[in-house]
């Protein structure tokens, strides 16, 4: 069980098997040694992470930060991965949730300014792992927190983007997607779905703080949307103040 100083216990205990051996805490992870087997729990969400055979264990314990496990023939040091590296390979495997919870949890051992960029990061690509599901609310969510650049989402929109944009990509990439086409896999009713998706968020965010710098871009892709769509809001853009710009517009009203 956890508890603080005052002996409180403010989360969920760790479920041992009944012959543990011996403990050590590494954060965010409790391990613990059997007969057969070190066992990895967290203890932002009490889950068992992973479990590693080793028969013949005398000693697991923390010295000095570094977690030394001992049978009667050897001693051996558990080295972890980086968290970074950790929080990747939950992406990689579409497990955000858990992504994000190792994320918030790695805060205390990172300095604040690299916390905040590599968790924006994090933010970003959780939010493009959820729009690539379809998961619309979550996406925009995650995408509004992080201060997506949203060139970044316009531009997976085959010629949307002016051409006279110079944006290029983020690198390392935020996803793995060329563009809609191989997200959706062709399939048009996505397709369509994710267009829709797209005219609402630019019209949210086209008069907030996210599109200073990029109004030409975004009511640009905006009227190319509605202008495909034969959609109401088409007149209402052209009527009231808008960046759009003019040569690339023509060819999509015409």
């Amino acid at each position: 069980m956890f508890a603080t100083v005052a002996g409180i216990s403010q989360r969920a205990p760790v479920h041992w098997s009944e012959n543990v051996i011996g403990a050590a805490v590494s954060f965010p992870y409790v391990i613990a040694l059997d007969d057969e087997f070190i066992t990895v729990h967290s203890m932002l969400d009490q889950q068992q992470k992973q479990t590693l055979p080793f028969k013949e264990g005398h000693i697991l314990q923390d010295f000095e930060g570094r977690v030394i496990v001992a049978t009667s023939k050897g001693v051996y040091i558990l080295v972890p991965l980086p968290l970074e590296k950790q929080i990747q390979d939950l992406l990689a495997s579409r497990r955000v949730e858990e992504a994000l919870v190792l994320a918030k949890g790695a805060r205390r051992n990172i300095p604040k300014e690299k916390f905040q960029v590599m968790y924006r990061r994090i933010l970003q690509q959780a939010g493009f792992i959820q729009f690539a599901q379809l998961q619309f609310l979550e996406a925009k969510e995650l995408f509004r927190s992080s201060q997506l650049d949203v060139r970044e989402l316009i531009s997976l929109y085959p010629f949307l983007l002016p051409t006279s944009s110079s944006f290029t990509r983020s690198h390392p990439p935020l996803h793995e997607y060329a563009d809609l086409n191989q997200l959706t896999q062709g399939d048009q009713e996505k397709m369509a779905k994710c267009k829709r998706f797209l005219m609402s968020y630019l019209n949210e965010v086209r008069s907030t703080e996210v599109a200073n710098g990029y109004k030409e871009d975004i009511d640009t892709a905006l009227l190319k949307l509605y202008a495909e769509a034969d959609h109401d809001s088409l007149l209402d853009l052209l009527v009231t103040e808008n960046f759009c710009l003019l040569t690339d517009s023509a060819a999509w009203l015409e």
